[in-house]
C-alpha cells in the first residue's frame, strides 16, 4: 500500500445559546487584542490564533454560539492557552456552559499530567502505528501525521513519515522512540509542547514553516515569499536567543538571510540534524483539483482571485492556469477549445480519465500556449500552460502528460 494518513486528534468543544452576535464577537475581538493574538472576524464566525496550526474557531447560528478546537495540530501548549482564553471570553461574554475537554485539563489542572496521559500517549500510539506497518510489515510504504488534506501533498519517499514539522525516516524514528522514550520526540514534533514559549516553540514553529510553506525563493520575487522567509529567519533568531542548545538549521538560514539582503547572525547553537533535506517545496508537490492530481514544481506560486493560477514568477517564467467542472452528462472532448490550435492534437492517458494537449502558438501578449482539456468521470477540466520562451513548449507537454485522475465510487 503506498501510504497512509493519520489524524485523529485531541481537542475541546463548546455550545450554547448567545442572543447578540455582533456584541459579542465584538467581546472575542477586544479580548484578543488584549491578550496580543490575532483575530478574524466575520458575518457569523470568528477566528483567534495562537501559533502556527494553533487556531480557535467560532461560529455563530441560530442563536447558538460554538467552538470546536482541534489541538494535538499544535501541541499542549496551545491546548492550555487555548482552554483558559476560551473560558475568561465565556466569562466575559457571561455564558455558563460547560467545555467539552478531551484531555481532561479543565478537570485537574494539571499540565503535565495532561501532557503525557493525552498528548504523549497520542503521539506514542501513531509511532506504534509507523512500526507495526512500516517497520515490522511494511504494509504501507510511507504516512502523513497530521497533515492538512486540503493542502498539497509532498513527494512520497518509500520509508518515510511526512508531519509538519520534517521528513522523517520511520526506521530512524522507531529507533529513536525505544531508546529515548516518547519525550525528546514530542518536543520536535509539537509546535507548543511547553505551558509557555520557549526556544522550542519558537524553532518548532520555523521549522513547519520551513517544511511546508518555504518556496527557496528570493524575497524580492513575491510578498508571499518575503513573508515566508522572514517569519523562518525570525523565528530562528529568537530560538537561539533563548536557548544557545537547541539545534538549528545554519544552511537554511544563512540562505534566508542572503534572499532578504541580512547580515548572518554569528548563532552558536549545534547545527539540526535531519533524515533528509529539508523543505517539501524544494521538489515537485501534488495539488488535487476534484479527482485530478496535478504535480509541479514546489517552487511556484498559486493564486486563486479569477482562475486558479499557478505560476513561478520567475525571469523564464511558466503560469498554468486550471479550471475544473462538474457536468450533468458524461463530458466529451469540445473541438472549439482547439480551434486556435498550431499544430494537431495529442490524446493521452491521465490516471482513470484521458486527456487532449495542442499547441496554440504565440498569443497577442508575446506568450506561448499550450492548451488542453481533461475527461475524468463527470469532471471536465481546461488547462492552459502559458511560458514566456517558445523553448519550453515540450515542458509543457511533459507537465500535462503527467496529470493523473483518480475516479473512485463517490468521486467521478
Amino acid at each position: 500500500m503506498e501510504g497512509r494518513g493519520v489524524n485523529v486528534g485531541i481537542g475541546f468543544a463548546f455550545y450554547g445559546a448567545v442572543c447578540d452576535r455582533e456584541k459579542t464577537f465584538k467581546i472575542l475581538k477586544k479580548l484578543a487584542d488584549k491578550s496580543g493574538l490575532s483575530c478574524g472576524v466575520y458575518s457569523n464566525s470568528a477566528w483567534v490564533s495562537f501559533c502556527r496550526n494553533g487556531v480557535l474557531n467560532f461560529n455563530y447560528e441560530d442563536d447558538h454560539l460554538s467552538c470546536d478546537c482541534q489541538t494535538n495540530t499544535a501541541g499542549p501548549g496551545f491546548h492550555k492557552a487555548a482552554i483558559e482564553f476560551t473560558e475568561e471570553f465565556l466569562r466575559n461574554i457571561k455564558l455558563s456552559i460547560s467545555i467539552e475537554d478531551e484531555a481532561g485539563y479543565l478537570e485537574h489542572r494539571d499540565f503535565y499530567r495532561m501532557r503525557r496521559e493525552h498528548f504523549d500517549n497520542w503521539l506514542g500510539n501513531i509511532v506504534r502505528l509507523i512500526k507495526k506497518n512500516m517497520v515490522d510489515n511494511n504494509e504501507y510504504q510511507n504516512m502523513m501525521i497530521s497533515w492538512d488534506i486540503d493542502q498539497y501533498t509532498p513527494r512520497s519517499i518509500d520509508g518515510s513519515v511526512v508531519m509538519g514539522t520534517g521528513r522523517l525516516s520511520a526506521a530512524k524514528l522507531v529507533e529513536r522512540i525505544e531508546r529515548e522514550g516518547i519525550e525528546p520526540f514530542a518536543r520536535d514534533f509539537f509546535i507548543w509542547y511547553e505551558p509557555e514559549r520557549d526556544a522550542y516553540f519558537y524553532r518548532n514553529s520555523a521549522m513547519s514553516r520551513l517544511w511546508e510553506d518555504c518556496y527557496f525563493r528570493p524575497s524580492a520575487r513575491s510578498d508571499q515569499d518575503k513573508s515566508v522567509n522572514e517569519y523562518i529567519r525570525t523565528h530562528l533568531e529568537k530560538a537561539a536567543e533563548l536557548s544557545s542548545d537547541i539545534p538549528l538549521p545554519f544552511d537554511e538560514y544563512k540562505l534566508l538571510c542572503e534572499f532578504d539582503g541580512i547580515t548572518v547572525r554569528q548563532l552558536q547553537n549545534p547545527e539540526l540534524k535531519t533524515d533528509y533535506p529539508i523543505g517539501y517545496r524544494r521538489e515537485m508537490v501534488t495539488e488535487t483539483i476534484g479527482n485530478l492530481k496535478i504535480t509541479l514544481p514546489g517552487c511556484f506560486l498559486s493564486n486563486t482571485e479569477k482562475d486558479l493560477v499557478y505560476y513561478d514568477n520567475e525571469e523564464n517564467w511558466h503560469s498554468v492556469v486550471v479550471t475544473a467542472l462538474r457536468a450533468k452528462n458524461p463530458p466529451e472532448f469540445a473541438p472549439q477549445v482547439f480551434s486556435n490550435a498550431q499544430s494537431g492534437t495529442e490524446d493521452f492517458p491521465a490516471g482513470d480519465g484521458c486527456g487532449r494537449m495542442a499547441y496554440a502558438g504565440q498569443q497577442k501578449d508575446g506568450c506561448y500556449q499550450v492548451i488542453a482539456q481533461i475527461l475524468s468521470g463527470m469532471q471536465v477540466t481546461f488547462i492552459t500552460v502559458s511560458f514566456g520562451d517558445e523553448g519550453e513548449k515540450e515542458w509543457a507537454f511533459e507537465f500535462l502528460r503527467g496529470l493523473k485522475a483518480t475516479i473512485k465510487e463517490g468521486n467521478a
